[in-house]
């Protein structure tokens, strides 16, 4: 009786002060007790007390007031507070100290539509908390500390439509804690400590209503199928399992979503594509991402269910090492926005990956391992952006057709057909050693130049043949020389024959010669040089074979006195020296060689062919 008598004895202190407020705001307008550092607009009902170092809500404003902020603020305890403000629509209690929310502390607020209690020390809710509050809509929860959300802490927001739990510390789910939210839309736990779903049975009063549930960032390791999955959420469209530690996902876990259309498996412990479970999804999913995973390799038809994808993310996988060119080839039809960056392992983009996908349009290869990209035949037509930037890209010859593609696009006359953005115009050479550092399409065309196999051949075989000719060519000179000196040899002979039978009667006329005629050695020397570009001395020659013994000495003599091979008077004596005569004159010196002596004697002597 003691505590019913109290309760009755605060509630007829709190309508007595109210009244009192009511008298005095009649009296004095209500614009005379807004807070000094408050922001009151009387016309729109609004009072914006945001970081005012409040310590407790005040009681003086607007009893009319739709809005009223109250952020960033001091406040512990709202108690009975807020009953004045029975209009109020919007209520802001963000970033504040409040530790827990009491049985019916906002059960005056009938028409409040949206409610910010965010950032907050909340530790627990009470089955009766938000009691009164029929027609909330909004209710932000974030970055409090919440362990569970117990049966009937949520009762009664029948009309809630976007729930925000996320960054408190749940570890579990009641099985009727979503009892009353039938036409919740979003739900949102994210960064908890859930390790495992609630049953399905758990999730049914959402089933024709809930659109887009965010479980990531919890300790999720894998998801069952049937009743231990999420199957009852038959209306859901966007459902994020990004950051836990899944490894294994049953093929039935998705059963029952037919309308799910975006699906983040990002950051799990996967180490494939769990293409069995996906493909109930493949009537309606249209964005999936697999980013921080664990796979090694993308096998062929690994998303050949998934007829209706447009967006697909497989970034920063530093395991992955290879995707078959077939991965994808069920997706050439809707697949517009392909993410493969940041996978440092994989070294080679097969081009048919990238022929087949005819509607891509953004295509972002950044930050990986490939350092060449082969020749894509058939460029996908539509495609606005592709971005290279930050692999080890070798600028050689296998990358000229990338930049002769690019090149022929900004040269269009009618500027049509597809341009790259910026990223592609950030290509960096990572090799040769020579262009490292350099944007790759500020290259020119000759530092991307090399010769090709064929080309080689080519070169090799026009070689050989210029060698060939060639050869062919000295040797028939050869052949040609060898025939003319086998021509002059048989009178050689002749010539030969005819001086030997003038020998003897020669040496009966050696008095006709000079007294003193022995050759010098540099008299040899001029003799052979005159007798090399003289050719006429030759033919003298051959030609006093033929005249006798007397024309052949008188002939000699002359040719003596002409080079001034006789000895003078004057001149110091001489060593007799045997002639050594190259082979061009042979013709002039052949069977018939002599040394002149001081007696004017004549001998013959062998003379060496050089």
């Amino acid at each position: 009786m003691s505590v019913l008598h109290r309760q009755g004895r605060q509630s007829m202190m709190t309508l007595a002060i109210s009244l009192v407020l009511i008298g005095l705001l009649l009296l004095l307008g209500a614009e005379a007790f807004c807070p000094s550092q408050c922001q009151c607009n009387d016309h729109a009902l609004e009072a914006d007390c945001a970081g005012s170092r409040l310590d407790v809500v005040p009681i003086l404003l607007n009893p009319a007031l739709r809005s009223l902020r109250l952020a960033h603020n001091r406040i512990v305890t709202i108690r009975q507070s807020l009953d004045f403000y029975a209009d109020l629509e919007l209520l802001d209690l963000s970033h504040n100290a409040l530790a827990g929310l009491g049985q019916r502390q906002l059960g005056s607020q009938k028409v409040l539509r949206a409610l910010n209690l965010s950032h907050n020390a909340i530790a627990h809710l009470d089955s009766h908390a938000f009691q009164g509050l029929g027609q909330l809509q909004v209710l932000d929860l974030r970055h409090n500390e919440l362990t569970a959300i117990d049966d009937g802490s949520l009762s009664e927001l029948e009309h809630l439509v976007q729930l925000d739990l996320s960054d408190n510390r749940i570890e579990r789910l009641s099985d009727q804690c979503f009892a009353s939210l039938a036409r919740l839309r979003s739900l949102n736990l994210r960064a908890n400590r859930l390790q495992q779903l609630a049953p399905s049975p758990s999730w049914t009063p959402l089933a024709a209503s809930l659109l887009s549930l965010d479980l990531s960032h919890n300790l999720l390791a894998q998801l069952d199928g049937g009743d231990g999955g999420l199957s009852a959420l038959i209306e859901l469209r966007q459902l994020n399992l990004s950051n836990n530690t899944l490894h294994h996902i049953h093929y039935a876990a998705f059963d029952g979503l037919a309308r799910l259309s975006e699906l983040d498996l990002s950051a799990n412990r996967l180490e494939y594509v769990p293409n069995d479970a996906l493909s109930p999804l493949g009537a309606s999913l249209r964005l999936l991402d697999l980013s921080a995973n664990y796979m090694s390799q993308v096998g062929a038809g690994a998303f050949a269910e998934l007829v209706q994808l447009e967006t697909l993310r497989m970034s920063d996988v530093l395991t992955l090492q290879s995707i078959h060119p077939d991965a994808m080839a069920f997706l050439n039809a809707t697949l517009q926005t392909l993410v493969l960056s940041n996978n440092r392992q994989w070294k080679a983009l097969d081009p048919q990956m990238l022929s087949q996908l005819h509607r891509l349009r953004y295509v972002d290869l950044s930050g990986s391992g490939l350092e060449t990209i082969e020749q894509i035949q058939d460029w996908p037509p539509h495609l606005e952006h592709f971005d290279l930037s930050g692999n080890p890209l070798q600028c050689n010859c296998s990358m000229h057709w990338l930049w002769q593609h690019q090149n022929q696009l900004e040269h269009k006359i009618n500027g049509s057909g597809p341009t790259f953005s910026a990223p592609m115009k950030d290509i960096v050479c990572q090799g040769p050693e020579s262009l490292v550092g350099r944007h790759f399409f500020q290259l020119e065309e000759s530092h991307l130049l090399c010769w090709s196999v064929a080309q080689i051949i080519v070169i090799a075989l026009v070689s050989a043949l210029v060698v060939i000719v060639v050869t062919a060519v000295a040797l028939l000179c050869c052949w040609r020389h060898r025939r003319l000196h086998q021509k002059h040899a048989p009178s050689s002979s002749s010539s030969t024959s005819s001086s030997g039978s003038s020998t003897a009667t020669s040496h009966h006329h050696h008095h006709h010669l000079p007294a003193t005629a022995v050759l010098h050695p540099h008299h040899v020397k001029n003799l052979t040089n005159n007798m090399l570009h003289q050719p006429h001395l030759h033919h003298h020659h051959h030609h006093h074979h033929h005249v006798g013994h007397a024309n052949h000495l008188d002939h000699l003599e002359q040719h003596l006195h002409h080079h001034n091979l006789y000895q003078t008077p004057d001149s110091p004596p001489l060593k007799s020296k045997t002639l050594s005569f190259p082979k061009t004159v042979d013709y002039f010196l052949n069977d018939d060689d002599y040394v002149y002596h001081p007696g004017g004697h004549i001998k013959p002597i062998p003379v060496t062919a050089v």
